[in-house]
């Protein structure tokens, strides 16, 4: 969030939720930390909704603890609900790997639908859904929980496209395998490391250390 916050100017706010007590590192890059349970998921997402909507926010954007988005893909969908759409979402996602067998490699999945990472909501749709999209529990499919939320108000959508980046480690519920069995196109991994800080780069190869260990 440093690279987007300084790059775009944006006045961002951002809430993270988890388990783990990441006040220290929260505090040091100015991120709200709201500690909870990592399962249910849905819950987790929730409950990091649920806080952000005390700042009043113009917009929430949502992304998942290893997706990485490029700041232009973020300036773009913030300008395509500041316009007027009430939600806005991409139609693609990257997948990178950091595990030994398939190390740096990227593919991409399309559909034509919009994502659950990276979706941005206007504040004054939220308001109207009392900031409740996640009503029950789950630790999948949080997306289509959501939109069935959506999808019980009148509102607007934009598919946009972009740079989204999911970084799979042996962590992941979902791992890399199973988008690369799909056998989906394998993308120049250099549009990803171009987009990232030095910074990132630098966590980015801890990351990758740490999953060889």
């Amino acid at each position: 969030m440093d690279r987007i916050r300084n790059d775009s100017g944006l006045n961002i706010h951002v809430v993270v939720a988890g388990d783990k007590d990441q006040s220290k590192i929260a505090d040091k890059h100015d991120i709200e930390f709201v500690p909870i349970p990592n399962k249910p998921v849905s819950r987790k997402f929730q409950k990091a909704l649920s806080r952000a909507s005390k700042h009043n926010p113009s917009s929430v954007m949502v992304l998942g603890s290893d997706d990485i988005i490029s700041t232009n893909t973020a300036v773009n969908l913030y300008n395509t609900v500041r316009d007027g759409y009430s939600v806005s979402g991409l139609d693609s996602i990257y997948f990178y790997s950091t595990l030994s067998e398939t190390r740096g490699k990227l593919i991409m999945l399309t559909r034509n639908i919009i994502f659950g990472a990276g979706k941005i909501i206007r504040g004054d749709i939220l308001d109207k859904l009392d900031w409740v999209l996640w009503n029950k529990d789950a630790n999948c499919a949080l997306d289509a929980i959501a939109q069935k939320t959506l999808n019980t108000i009148e509102h607007s959508r934009c598919v946009s496209s972009g740079m989204l980046v999911d970084v799979k480690t042996r962590m992941n519920m979902n791992k890399f395998d199973l988008w690369n069995k799909k056998e989906l196109p394998e993308i120049d991994v250099n549009l990803f490391y171009d987009m990232l800080s030095e910074a990132e780069r630098i966590q980015l190869k801890i990351i990758i250390k740490n999953q060889i260990i």
